[in-house]
């Protein structure tokens, strides 16, 4: 890559790399014409401004305890409404590869995202307190 000769490469999202080699940017995704799953697999293939990929598309979720959900419906409904792009998760997994993986650090690299999404968050933290 570096001697800028084509290179076939095997990554997954979200990882540090992605960041760096930013599909749609610096790279393409290989993509299908049409998608053959086998019996009884079911899902989305395609990714905007990626094509077909090919496979089932896996989406990060926040996953919590059932019984504990229940209790705090102000939780379940922020962890309904919260949206982290998987490129800023890239980003972040890249300071954490260059070193910057202290509680602190990786706290500060929460904090400098809300701030950056601070429209967001606080509409998300509204509509979580209004929950019932």
């Amino acid at each position: 890559m570096k001697a800028g000769k084509p290179t076939l490469y095997y990554t997954w999202t979200p990882l540090w790399v992605s960041a760096i080699l930013r599909p749609g940017k610096e790279v393409v995704w290989l993509n299908v014409k049409n998608t053959s799953l086998p019996d009884g697999e079911t899902g989305n293939t395609v990714v905007e401004g990626l094509g077909n990929l090919g496979f089932p598309v896996n989406d990060q979720k926040i996953i919590a305890n059932t019984t504990w959900l229940k209790a705090n419906p102000k939780a379940k409904k922020f962890f309904e409404l919260v949206q982290i792009p998987i490129a800023d998760v890239n980003a972040e997994n890249q300071k954490v590869a260059d070193g910057e993986k202290s509680n602190e650090q990786i706290m500060k690299h929460a904090t400098d995202w809300i701030a950056a999404h601070h429209v967001d968050w606080e509409k998300w933290i509204a509509e979580a307190k209004a929950a019932k």
